[in-house]
């Protein structure tokens, strides 16, 4: 299996349309190399891969990876899959942007693509950040300092926050473009594994809350200058951390199978959710602050009502390996699930998670978000030697208006 994956990486050719930096899917070239083999990563199996076509590269993938776990002696529940939509995709394939300086992402947490518009994409690289423009085709790398190794990248208006494997965190202001706060890590061994701003229902105070391997996490307000105002020690590494749709409360996603929910206004945690396997790695809000979504080192993405958080909703099964992040749409209308490798998968809340949209490729995921604006454009990106790449897809029109009726109604 690695001899035949290193063959891969090797010797396939990059394959890019329209000024050699995207694939679309409505170009006549691409159109005429898909005839040959030719996928939307660039890949094109018929002509660089003669004696492996991509479904039989797929069956060699799934029998010979085996996703991280940290409770190896015990065996996780292994849950049905969905029904998967093999007809009219809730989303559409857009691009395929090169990217080619995507950095490697240690963390099963992959909280390092964001789409602060319908234009920017914004990642970590060793050094800082880049700026990848939509409308430009080109990327503008941000440089803070050397070997900065950011793990965990979030935005709110003009300001981006990193936290970085050094135990530092960083705030750089878009419009005025420097870095108006650069902390001091404590003990550069610990690592921040998490960052998100935020603000909390009724206060124009921007907050920022992060986390990691030194057992607590923080939050500060980061307005005008940056004040640590809250400080709440843990007994494990924190690996995420994702605040609620009002910014009262947080969810925790911790080195432990149950994800906490830690009330801001309260001071403590007020629910523990209990039912996975593994560590936490993601999690996300539906937009009616009431439901969650969360991912797990144990290979599922469970939802929950909080009103009643004794018992998970339901439970969506990954395919490969475990799950790396979770996102719901602006609406609530669907959620996505990206697993460390190989897959993507978006599940129709509004009809109880029934049936799935897979999206299949190759590579390591390293990044996944929705669009800042109306949130219709899904981005996530991927790591595969040569092949190294930010998908675009897009909601349907007949689903863009379905899920702008039920969030209104």
């Amino acid at each position: 299996m690695q001899g035949r994956k290193a063959s891969l990486e090797s010797n396939i050719q990059n394959y890019y349309i329209d000024k050699s930096l995207f694939i679309t899917s409505n170009s006549s070239y691409a159109g005429e190399k898909m005839k040959d083999g030719l996928d939307y990563q660039g890949i094109q199996w018929n002509v660089e891969m003669k004696s492996m076509s991509r479904d039989l590269f797929r069956k060699l993938r799934a029998t010979g990876y085996k996703p991280l776990r940290q409770f190896k002696g015990n065996e996780v529940t292994q849950h049905p899959l969905k029904k998967t939509k093999d007809n009219e995709p809730y989303y559409t394939f857009e691009r395929f942007y090169k990217a080619p300086k995507l950095p490697a992402q240690p963390s099963q947490s992959k909280y390092t693509l964001i789409s602060p518009n319908k234009t920017d994409l914004l990642y970590p690289y060793t050094d800082g950040f880049v700026h990848h423009s939509l409308l430009e085709f080109k990327e503008n790398k941000i440089f803070i300092e050397p070997e900065l190794n950011p793990t965990s990248i979030d935005s709110h208006g003009n300001l981006v926050a990193l936290a970085t494997s050094k135990g530092k965190l960083i705030l750089y202001n878009m419009k005025d473009q420097y870095a108006v706060y650069n902390s001091s890590p404590l003990n550069n061994i610990y690592a921040n594994n998490a960052v998100s701003l935020f603000q909390q229902e009724g206060s124009s105070v921007v907050k920022l809350a992060c986390g990691g391997n030194e057992h607590s996490f923080q939050v500060y307000n980061v307005d005008i200058n940056v004040q640590l105002i809250y400080k709440e020690t843990m007994g494990c590494t924190l690996n995420a951390v994702r605040p609620s749709p009002d910014g009262n409360l947080l969810m925790l996603l911790k080195a432990q199978t149950a994800v906490e929910i830690f009330d801001l206004r309260a001071g403590k945690t007020i629910i523990k959710l209990k039912g996975h396997q593994d560590y936490g790695t993601s999690g996300d809000w539906h937009p009616n602050g009431m439901t969650v979504a969360t991912g797990n080192q144990d290979c599922t993405c469970r939802i929950w009502d909080l009103r009643r958080p004794s018992q998970q909703i339901d439970i969506l099964q990954a395919r490969l390996g475990s799950v790396s992040n979770v996102k719901y749409s602006k609406t609530g209308s669907h959620l996505v699930m990206s697993e460390n490798i190989d897959y993507v998968n978006i599940y129709n809340a509004d009809n109880d998670y029934k049936e799935v949209q897979v999206v299949d490729f190759f590579g390591e995921n390293a990044g996944l978000c929705f669009d800042g604006e109306d949130g219709n454009n899904l981005y996530f990106a991927v790591l595969l030697k040569g092949h190294n790449g930010i998908f675009e897809y897009k909601l349907r029109e007949s689903n863009i208006m379905q899920s702008l009726s039920n969030f209104m109604f």
